[in-house]
């Protein structure tokens, strides 16, 4: 349980022409995170440049800090939360790693690239899209693996999907980003098409079959697994094949390290992942609003069924060993219409709890 924490944290930062001097400037923050397990002093840490000697005189260019934990808080849920500076990053500006330095510069050539890519390929497309905006006409969940590019995947223009990428591509109702997402993507994007996309390998998908030894304790940890419940939820209660097989199997010597890749098991919960979620958006009371407005009233003046609200959600898996996209054909569309042609690859269907989705009318 969180608690309230009177405790503070004091930063002394120590001017890079006033160093030699001592001369020095205090504030006090208020701590990262409260817990009514957290004990231990306030948190003092200093941040400092590197010596005179090393500063040019010549130059106001800032440089940067390194920073040395004097007191950290002593425990957090019994573990140590003492953290030490390696001696790499006492060396004033040189503290930051080869690769880290080299991962910022290749996104920086990256965008270069990007950017001159745009204006051959593409010219004056950015400025349409910045001075009349965005008329996207998808929107995507998927899950915010490094290995999941969007736009890459479809070979997708700006403009063409709007994203919303989380752990293990999940939409939960009950979350107000979720919610938000979804709500602005169908209501003033006007979006048509709403794509779950799962992929095979998902980390997310892969920790909700490994038991818990008990209540997560840590922060990270409580984040985490309460995000990925409702799909350990789906491993605990499918009826498809693959997983009760799987379950079976380790009900006695319980799963103790994460699926492999082509495990059926783990390619199964991923795809069942995705149908649960294709059904969930369309119950949300968002999308049921949209199906309600796009049938006709019998009573009422005929009316353009171009006019008519229109959306559908679609539930595809994404394969990062080959870049392959396929079709799970639980596709939902407004009441009394027929669902668009996709030409993706069909996986056959496969029995399960949350694995059946109706062809055509909404899901509400």
């Amino acid at each position: 349980m969180l608690g309230q924490s009177s405790k503070s944290a004091t930063v002394n930062v120590v001017r890079p022409y006033a160093a030699a001097a001592g001369r020095t400037s205090s504030k006090t923050y208020a701590p990262a995170f409260n817990s009514t397990d957290t004990t231990g002093a306030a948190i003092t840490a200093q941040y400092a440049y590197p010596t005179s000697k090393r500063l040019s005189t010549r130059s106001s260019a800032p440089q940067k800090l390194h920073i040395q934990a004097e007191l950290c808080p002593t425990t957090l849920n019994g573990r140590s939360m003492l953290a030490s500076t390696p001696k790499s990053a006492m060396r004033g500006p040189t503290y930051m790693t080869k690769r880290a330095r080299s991962t910022i510069a290749e996104l920086f050539r990256g965008n270069e690239e990007y950017m001159a890519s745009m204006s051959k390929d593409n010219p004056g497309l950015l400025a349409t899209l910045a001075n009349e905006g965005q008329r996207p006409p998808f929107m995507l969940v998927d899950c915010s693996d490094s290995r999941v590019n969007e736009q890459g995947i479809f070979s997708a223009q700006p403009g063409t999907i709007f994203t919303a990428g989380n752990i293990a591509n999940r939409f939960d109702e009950d979350d107000l980003n979720s919610n938000a997402v979804l709500s602005f993507a169908v209501e003033t994007l006007k979006v048509k098409h709403v794509v779950v996309m799962g992929h095979y390998g998902c980390g997310g998908v892969a920790a909700a079959m490994v038991p818990l030894t008990g209540p997560p304790k840590r922060p990270a940890d409580v984040a985490v697994q309460g995000w990925i419940e409702p799909i350990r939820h789906i491993y605990e209660t499918s009826t498809r094949e693959e997983i009760v097989a799987h379950r079976e199997k380790h009900k006695t010597l319980p799963l103790a390290i994460l699926p492999r890749l082509h495990d059926p098991a783990f390619r199964a919960l991923v795809e069942e992942n995705v149908k649960s979620n294709v059904q969930k958006i369309a119950n949300s009371a968002v999308v049921c609003e949209l199906f309600a407005a796009s049938v006709p009233v019998p009573s009422s003046p005929p009316i353009d069924p171009d006019t008519l609200p229109e959306i559908y959600i679609h539930g595809w898996v994404y394969d990062v060993e080959n870049g392959k996209v396929s079709d799970l054909n639980v596709s939902v569309g407004p009441p009394g219409r027929d669902l668009p042609f996709s030409p993706f690859p069909v996986i056959p269907p496969a029995g399960g709890a949350v694995g059946e989705c109706k062809a055509h009318g909404g899901g509400c």
